[in-house]
């Protein structure tokens, strides 16, 4: 009993490590039999078996012979030299892809024939082929000679191709906050995938400019632009893309990266040589962050919190003085609103002794009966703020970098402070601040003006008797 639970368990962490090994598998099926000149159709059933980036299947077919897709599963689909290929740059997580796809003999082809395939998936960056059994099919009379076929070719990924080059150009000089990469590849009359490679250093963020028809993608510091069928009559590829620092980086950073392509069933890679990157502090160090002591999140008009940190290229520093000042002075002025409140719903305004109350409670009292008609009050109105800085940095900066439309600035107790839009009402305003937040601002909240001054968001909303959307 113990002895059949240990095979039985044996077999199961085989099992287990099969699927977990990524080593994709294929079964190929057609008829045995067809007349002479007679289409078929040939299909795939492909196992990834945990692969999820590059497979590849390959059959070789005799001279002569021709092959139509039918269904390629979301692969790229081609017939070189006599290989039928689907590709896929990557296959993502599946248990099982079907392709299928029609061959047709020459009209005096007869006999048997026979048609090795394989699949491909990169192990290391480099290819690894599993070997299927030669599919048979016998065209014609069965007593016929044994057709004639191609054999499988030979895959060859110790060199690359002549005249397939790559090189990748950067700033010579020291760049600060954002700058272009460009890479060449010249490949010759290649028109098959190509896929460029760039791994950039931790915290730098890139966007493409012009990929010459690739397909670009970015996640965790690695650029990858693909081709899956290259222009053959286009013997170079050119990509530019921009790639933006903390303004706070300096010091030497370097990119590193290469060039692959598939060739004569192949996986060949062309290492690209480091490039290195002269940082020098941009002229700007931001937050931007709401307090999270505040049950609103927009009740402060510009206060932030150095508890909060953020991975934003932009918002990166705090100044914790300034926090304090804004913060002590949103709590004063809180207090201030609630006791002029409390003394004028009870009947005693003619009894304040500062005139400042006054003055306070008689703005309120004068603006209430406009507000309940309107919902706004003349002078008054909000806006959002993406960053705040000790020093100043031009607004285009935070224009070019998120697609905003317009950026304001303004020096709010010892800071230069940044703000997008003007609207009268609180909503708009909060509609506006999720629509910068998806665009990349790091916090960003409203705050509130009355003719032109900074005043609390609770105070604006009083004035115009709004109410507070989250």
């Amino acid at each position: 009993m113990v002895r059949a639970l240990i095979i039985a368990l044996n077999f199961f962490f085989a099992w287990i490590f099969s699927v977990m090994s990524g080593t994709p598998s294929a079964t190929v099926s057609a008829p045995s039999q067809v007349n002479k000149g007679e289409a078929f159709t040939v299909n795939v059933k492909i196992n990834p078996n945990g692969e999820e980036k590059f497979v590849r299947y390959a059959m070789t077919i005799p001279q002569g012979w021709t092959a139509e897709n039918v269904n390629s599963s979301g692969a790229t689909f081609k017939v070189e030299e006599n290989v039928v290929k689907f590709i896929w740059s990557e296959i993502g997580k599946k248990e099982e892809v079907n392709i299928s796809f029609k061959l047709t003999p020459p009209a005096n082809a007869e006999g048997t024939f026979e048609f090795p395939s394989k699949v491909s998936h990169s192990v290391d960056n480099l290819p690894s082929h599993i070997a299927l059994d030669p599919l048979k099919v016998q065209v014609g009379n069965a007593n016929s000679n044994t057709g004639n076929y191609v054999p499988e070719t030979t895959d060859s990924t110790a060199n690359p191709a002549a005249g397939v080059t790559a090189s990748r150009t950067v700033p010579n000089e020291p760049v600060m906050g954002e700058f272009f990469v460009d890479v060449v590849i010249n490949k010759g009359d290649l028109g098959s995938y190509i896929k460029l490679q760039d791994t950039l250093p931790e915290g730098f963020l890139a966007k493409p400019v012009s990929i010459d028809g690739g397909d670009w993608s970015f996640e965790k510091g690695i650029v990858k632009v693909q081709w899956y069928s290259p222009n053959k009559a286009t013997s170079t590829l050119n990509v530019r893309y921009k790639v933006i620092t903390s303004p706070d980086a300096s010091g030497k950073s370097q990119i590193t990266g290469h060039v692959s392509y598939v060739e004569n069933m192949g996986n060949k890679i062309i290492a690209l040589a480091p490039s290195d990157i002269e940082l020098k502090s941009n002229p700007a160090l931001a937050t931007n962050n709401d307090n999270g002591n505040n049950k609103t999140p927009d009740n402060n008009s510009g206060n932030t919190n150095s508890n909060n940190n953020t991975s934003d290229p932009v918002n990166n520093a705090v100044n914790s003085t300034a926090n304090n000042s804004d913060n002590t002075q949103n709590t004063n002025t809180n207090q201030n609103n609630v006791a002029a409140n409390n003394q004028n719903s009870s009947g005693n305004s003619t009894d304040n002794s500062s005139s400042s109350n006054d003055t306070r409670q008689a703005d309120n009292n004068g603006t209430a009966t406009q507000s309940a008609q309107s919902g706004t009050a003349p002078g008054v109105s909000y806006a959002v703020q993406i960053a705040a800085m000790q020093r100043r940095v031009e607004t285009s900066y935070y224009q070019s970098t998120y697609g905003l439309s317009s950026v304001n600035a303004e020096q709010v107790d010892g800071l230069n402070k940044y703000t997008t839009g003007k609207h009268t009402t609180y909503q708009d305003a909060r509609d506006n601040r999720e629509a910068v937040r998806s665009k990349g601002v790091q916090g960003p909240f409203v705050v509130a003006y009355s003719n032109g001054k900074r005043i609390t968001v609770q105070e604006a909303l009083m004035i115009t008797s709004q109410k507070w959307i989250r």
